[in-house]
């Protein structure tokens, strides 16, 4: 048997398929029309018409976040977000977060605001396989431009994950083409990188230095007599 428990219905049974009103459901409403009909001795008669339409929709729980999301991909990942906060009223298991990151990895990309905000999500889920997936697949969307909007969250997941993994994904994105497609933005980008914690911290001074070297090696041609300008340190 299903049953529920409504604030503006009370206890109702659900499991027999019947329409069903409360007795009570009507007492403090006033009807919409009233229609009197005289019985002789018996007195009379009261018809009374209500309009009052209510209805209840049941879906999988495991499709809740679609639904109270309109799936919505920067509402599912705020919904996310409030998931992955343990012992919240709104948190979710690790495994069932983890099946709604894995959804949202592929829409994500398009939009920085989003993909930071599932990095966060991942980062609390404390998934290796996630962190390499979201990075990879931001990578390798966007071959052309700088990926500012990992910067924030890479040292979150280096120190998660280990410095090894993570650091190779991410050197191995910046490659030519990034370089050769924006080369200012890249040496804007590198500027950052270097002022950031990520970039100042003595673990990370190799993968810095690689960068930097990737950087130099790509903006200069490989024969020296065709360089425009003299390369310094």
């Amino acid at each position: 048997d299903l049953s529920l428990t409504l604030s503006t219905w009370g206890h109702i049974d659900i499991s027999d398929g019947e329409e069903e009103v409360l007795e009570e459901h009507f007492e403090d409403q006033e009807p919409n029309d009233t229609t009197y009909e005289p019985t002789g001795n018996e007195g009379v008669n009261a018809e009374r018409q209500y309009t009052d339409a209510e209805a209840i929709v049941i879906w999988p729980r495991s499709q809740r976040w679609k639904v109270v999301t309109n799936n919505d991909t920067s509402r599912m990942c705020n919904y996310l977000l409030k998931a992955c906060e343990v012992g919240s009223p709104n948190s979710e298991s690790r495994e069932d977060c983890t099946k709604k990151a894995e959804v949202l990895i592929p829409r994500v990309q398009s939009n920085d605001a989003n993909l930071i905000t599932l990095m966060k999500c991942i980062i609390m889920i404390e998934d290796e396989l996630l962190g390499k997936k979201i990075l990879t697949s931001y990578l390798n969307l966007n071959p052309k431009g700088t990926p500012d909007a990992i910067l924030e969250q890479m040292q979150a997941f280096i120190d998660l994950f280990g410095d090894d993994t993570f650091n190779n994904i991410f050197l191995s994105s910046i490659n030519p083409t990034r370089f050769s497609a924006d080369p200012t933005g890249m040496a804007d980008f590198l500027i950052k990188y270097r002022n950031s914690t990520l970039g100042r911290k003595a673990s990370n001074a190799q993968l810095t230095e690689n960068l930097t070297r990737a950087f130099v090696d790509s903006m200069s041609p490989p024969k020296e007599e065709d360089w425009l300008v003299p390369l310094k340190g």
